[in-house]
């Protein structure tokens, strides 16, 4: 288990990445230029969101970018030698991956994929650890 400095730090660095992959897209198509779009559609005066590419390209990229991080930040804290790490749990972790993996590959379905692998890696780690 980490202390709570480590905890915090995690967090911050965590926090730093969401904001910065949320923060790009408005860097990369200017400020100024999407305040006056934002204002528009909160206001209701442009109903027309499909007119909007940098919303559709926040709702493409974001998503994917978050889960991507959050996964390898599981993963390797799993696999990483360290003070909680052992051979059992860089098994389930490999195990739980590896099913996550399939079944999303297999069904094509996000809440599938994630409640199997997290239901196998818990299963995994009450039988063997």
């Amino acid at each position: 288990m980490i202390d709570l400095v480590h905890a915090i730090l995690y967090t911050l660095v965590m926090a730093l990445i969401i904001f910065c992959c949320r923060a790009f897209p408005w860097i990369l198509q200017g400020f100024n230029n999407q305040i006056s779009r934002v204002k528009d559609i909160v206001l209701r005066k442009n109903r027309n969101i499909d007119n909007q590419p940098w919303l559709s390209f926040v709702e493409r990229l974001v998503p994917p970018t978050v889960m991507t991080i959050l996964a390898f930040s599981s993963i390797l804290d799993g696999l990483w030698p360290g003070s909680a790490f052992s051979s059992i749990t860089a098994i389930t972790t490999v195990l739980a991956s590896l099913v996550t993996i399939l079944l999303h590959v297999w069904k094509r379905n996000a809440l599938l994929s994630i409640l199997g692998g997290t239901g196998l890696y818990v299963l995994l780690l009450w039988t063997l650890g």
